[in-house]
């Protein structure tokens, strides 16, 4: 329950730096500038039309669409798009009455598509791409963690709970690649490196519950190394380099049901008895 409530307090005191809010101004002028593009944006965003905002970002300029506040907005929108609800995220996330993250947020991220789960992976490239290019804020961080949870429960949604009743389906192994694809499983190897990502820049940026969660989510990695170094995936940042073992990894991490996984039909216990050999 630590992990759940450093979450908490991370999201109440750093939530005002987000994006969260739309631009109530209208433009009267040139249509085709910038800053009304932006405009327009903000409001398809804003009446929960997440097509036509992407699509509206294809008309800004090169230099407008580079800048940071407007990548931010962009990954703020994909997230949206994928089904993250900061409210409802904290809500869920503050009531736990378990301190498994990935059921939690499976059950959160209800109702998931194919095409959501694509749009949260676009948000974490941009969000990957913003880390390397420019130095974050406290909020962009926080954000990062909370698209981190986001996309791991989107696809177990997805794909361990297809009637969306916020339980594990019966039946589902996450050891097999046809209950559990191997692209799904390689991309919530890079959402958890999103979420320990944001976790650490949070404690950079001086915020000692990101700290506590971070030393929480790196206890999973360390478990992980227990079946050997080779599983350990933690760090990926690019799905194509989980393979193997390191796959194998993913899999056993999500099978567990000790400290942070679903769990599994035929097994319970920590991954050190409940893995995917």
């Amino acid at each position: 329950m630590k992990l759940l409530r450093s979450l908490l307090m991370m999201l109440i005191l750093s939530c005002m730096n987000l994006s969260c809010g739309g631009n109530v101004l209208t433009s009267f002028g040139d249509r085709t500038t910038d800053d009304a593009i932006l405009v327009d944006i903000k409001n398809y965003r804003n009446a929960g039309d997440y097509t036509s905002a992407i699509s509206k970002f294809s008309e800004l300029s090169a230099a407008a669409t580079a800048l940071q506040e407007n990548q931010f907005l962009m990954a703020n929108i994909y997230s949206e798009s994928c089904g993250l609800d900061f409210l409802s995220m904290t809500e869920v996330l503050a009531s736990a009455s378990s301190s498994r993250l990935f059921p939690l947020v499976m059950g959160e991220m209800a109702g998931s598509t194919a095409t959501g789960v694509s749009h949260c992976i676009d948000a974490e490239t941009i969000m990957y791409s913003m880390d390397s290019s420019f130095t974050l804020s406290a909020g962009e961080y926080l954000f990062m963690t909370f698209l981190g949870l986001a996309k791991i429960g989107a696809i177990l949604n997805l794909n361990a709970d297809t009637d969306s009743d916020g339980s594990r389906d019966v039946g589902f192994d996450a050891c097999d690649s046809v209950d559990f694809p191997d692209t799904y499983a390689q991309h919530v190897a890079t959402a958890f490196t999103l979420l320990q990502t944001g976790l650490v820049g949070m404690a950079a940026s001086g915020d000692s519950s990101g700290a506590d969660a971070a030393t929480i989510v790196s206890a999973a990695c360390t478990a992980l190394g227990s079946l050997g170094p080779s599983f350990d995936f933690c760090g990926e940042t690019d799905s194509t380099n989980i393979t193997g073992d390191k796959l194998k990894g993913v899999r056993s991490l999500v099978k567990e049901d000790n400290d942070i996984g679903i769990g599994d039909d035929g097994c319970s216990g920590d991954i050190t008895t409940c893995n995917c050999p």
